[in-house]
């Protein structure tokens, strides 16, 4: 299930996509940042009710092709 603001649901009708969502620019973005994460962050997730057993059972993330758990894209090495 998703909520998608404007789209209706839960016995709503929805009013439609109020303003389109705009293109990305065709440039460099202006500022990156790039960082690490702790390979035991998923833990702390947990316990702000983060339940998603990709992020921490290594038998879910083995069944869905990764070596290991997941932070949200991130693998550890």
């Amino acid at each position: 299930m998703a909520f998608i603001r404007g789209l209706g649901g839960f016995n709503y009708p929805g009013k439609g996509i109020i303003k389109p969502i705009p293109n990305a620019p065709k440039r460099k973005p202006d500022y990156t940042l790039s960082g690490s994460t702790f390979p035991n962050q998923a833990f702390v997730y947990r316990l702000c009710f983060d339940m998603n057993p990709l992020h921490i059972v290594p038998s879910i993330a083995k069944s869905q092709n990764f070596e290991r758990p997941i932070l949200h894209g991130k693998t550890y090495k």
